[in-house]
């Protein structure tokens, strides 16, 4: 499943690169296109505009190809052409030079023909032309410069001895312009279409948890709860066949056994509940003896696990704070349930110590078990999470105990916090404000 949904999103991101990589492309070629047909029309326009010019009578000076077609003269002056082609070439370089040295250049004219050529080729913009020196450094202007983003065409290069160059500066085409909005759509799009196979998949992949956690819970359920309701009718049916007398050890032991499981079975049955329940807990707040609940319990834990050390120290100023018994016991009980069941010590270790000061009620539970690394102490109470360690999924477990733990606490307005070392054994440290009654 987490395979098949990242090589979905791999897939998707892969398309949006392409796609991308696609519209830049297209953009790219399409202004290499305009700018093309661009200058190919500022080159035509500056030919014709030179051809009008020179037929102008103001303009008009002598100029000719001698016998040897490969010397052009005006004026009194000559030049060397490759070829008879070159004459015409070399006429509008030498009419440019005599425009400009006479201040005659009519650009209000060269912009009517460039329009015109423009208009031909279905393109209705108002380029500003401008003329440059060898250096760089424009010298004459026709027209607005556009701001923001400019497109500028080739220059077509003018005049023999001043070499001077003209280019046309286009605002960028509203087709660029849309292509950005619609590649930022795209994208847009993209991410959502992402975004949501991603949650897609968090939520089947939670459906599949839950139905993960639902086998478990079976399995988990036949261990805690079948199990013990046979060594529970195992009891019952000797205690209904046997004859009447004063009861020895054995008996004691069994009744003793009675006892656990059932509390076993109570626990088990409040997690599931637990797990049922949305909203706030409800609690019913009644004083406590806490060192009468906690002897109890550690009692109950002495006789399931005899290996077991369990230590219990609480001190007199505690008194019988208002809690929910109920609740306080399953608190204590998941603790040492979970202190001894995380354990791989030949003698587990669990020490349990409650003070208080002023109205703050503080519990301190710590065993020598495996511990819990630190990146794992703030998902240890959500919903059905686990630790993913061999020594964890040994034994069964639902991954509630230590979220019911936190929903109580909370409930109180308290918190929780885990200390010690991973390997090193767990101290959780719960505080909860109390009141005596």
């Amino acid at each position: 499943m987490k395979i098949i949904g990242r090589v979905s999103i791999l897939l998707l991101l892969l398309v949006l690169v392409m796609q991308t990589v696609w519209f830049v492309e297209m953009r790219k070629a399409r202004l290499q296109e305009f700018q093309k047909i661009t200058s190919l029309m500022l080159k035509d326009a500056m030919k014709v505009f030179l051809d009008v010019e020179y037929m102008r009578p103001e303009n008009n000076f002598v100029s000719s190809l001698d016998a040897d077609q490969h010397t052009f003269r005006w004026k009194d002056r000559r030049v060397y052409i490759e070829s008879p082609e070159d004459f015409f070439p070399m006429l509008n370089k030498v009419v440019y030079d005599n425009l400009y040295e006479r201040g005659m250049l009519d650009l209000y004219r060269l912009d009517s023909i460039y329009r015109n050529r423009l208009l031909e080729k279905g393109i209705d913009d108002s380029p500003a032309l401008i003329f440059r020196d060898t250096a760089g450094k424009i010298f004459c202007q026709f027209g607005n410069l556009p701001i923001g983003n400019c497109l500028e065409t080739n220059g077509v290069k003018l005049g023999y001895d001043h070499h001077h160059e003209v280019i046309a500066v286009f605002v960028k085409p509203d087709f660029f312009r849309s292509l950005g909005w619609l590649l930022a759509g795209g994208l847009f799009f993209l991410l959502g279409f992402v975004g949501s196979l991603y949650g897609l998949y968090h939520l089947i992949y939670s459906g599949v948890r839950r139905a993960e956690v639902q086998v478990m819970g079976v399995m988990h359920l036949e261990h805690e709860l079948r199990k013990p309701l046979i060594s529970l009718l195992e009891v019952s049916n000797y205690f209904a066949h046997r004859s009447m007398g004063a009861w020895d050890a054995s008996d004691c032991r069994k009744m003793g056994l009675l006892h656990a499981r059932l509390c076993k079975i109570f626990k088990t049955t409040e997690m599931m509940l637990f797990a049922m329940k949305s909203g706030k807990l409800q609690l019913n707040s009644l004083p406590l003896d806490i060192a009468e609940v906690l002897t109890m319990i550690a009692d109950e834990y002495r006789f399931l696990s005899p290996q077991a050390k369990i230590s219990v120290v609480v001190d007199e100023q505690v008194g019988t704070p208002s809690l929910d018994g109920n609740y306080f016991a399953c608190i204590i009980s998941n603790l040492i349930d979970n202190a001894l069941k995380y354990n791989i010590s030949k003698i587990p270790e669990v020490h349990i110590y409650v003070s208080r000061k002023d109205r703050l009620l503080n519990l301190r539970v710590s065993d020598n078990g495996i511990g819990i690394a630190p990146a794992h102490r703030n998902k240890v109470f959500r919903h059905f999470y686990r630790v993913n360690d061999t020594r964890v999924h040994r034994a069964t477990g639902f991954g509630l105990g230590l979220t019911f733990v936190y929903k109580v606490v909370d409930a109180y307005g308290g918190n929780v916090t885990i200390e010690g070392e991973e390997g090193h054994g767990t101290c959780f440290i719960i505080e909860i404000p109390v009141y005596d009654l």
